[in-house]
């Protein structure tokens, strides 16, 4: 397991974050008949392999998924590249079966940093950088204030941006 060490830590959703969830109910969709085909977000990969080398291999997925939906994930996160040695490894892939969950769970592990497209389930976060992803499903100003320690990002090299200058403060 990684994290726990003290060391920065990153924690990534899944979907809406590194699965682009824009096509609603669409079949391609991840709930839809071929969910494999749901894509991916627009520069996720390169920078989930820009944020395994910044953390030097510190990197998690911890995300809401029922049993059916966590098989499903693995499948479209190993398809798509996400996993192995130089991306995620597949035992650092942690599933809830609720969002509130998602906090205590961040913190046992260790978790530094967490990028999530739920405000909620940022706020809940008691850790010291919480990223609300927009991505291409949110609108730009999302509904609710935002804490000095939640920050909020439209795409991928925004929050690469974003997580290089928390590691160099």
């Amino acid at each position: 397991m990684v994290g726990g060490n003290g060391l920065p830590t990153i924690g990534l959703d899944v979907g809406g974050v590194l699965l682009d969830r824009s096509l609603g109910a669409d079949e391609a969709s991840f709930f839809g008949t071929r969910p494999m085909d749901t894509p991916v977000m627009l520069g996720a990969l390169e920078a989930v392999r820009t944020l395994a080398g910044i953390f030097e291999g510190r990197i998690l997925i911890v995300s809401r998924a029922g049993h059916r939906t966590r098989e499903l994930s693995r499948q479209w996160l190993g398809l798509h590249g996400f996993l192995g040695d130089e991306m995620i490894p597949p035992s650092s892939i942690h599933f809830v079966e609720k969002r509130s969950e998602k906090a205590p769970l961040c913190k046992a592990l260790g978790v530094t940093h967490f990028v999530d497209d739920h405000l909620d389930v940022l706020s809940d976060m008691q850790i010291p950088f919480r990223i609300l992803f927009r991505g291409a499903a949110l609108p730009a100003e999302p509904d609710g204030i935002l804490s000095p320690s939640v920050v909020s990002c439209g795409d991928w090299a925004e929050l690469l941006s974003l997580v290089r200058r928390t590691m160099h403060s």
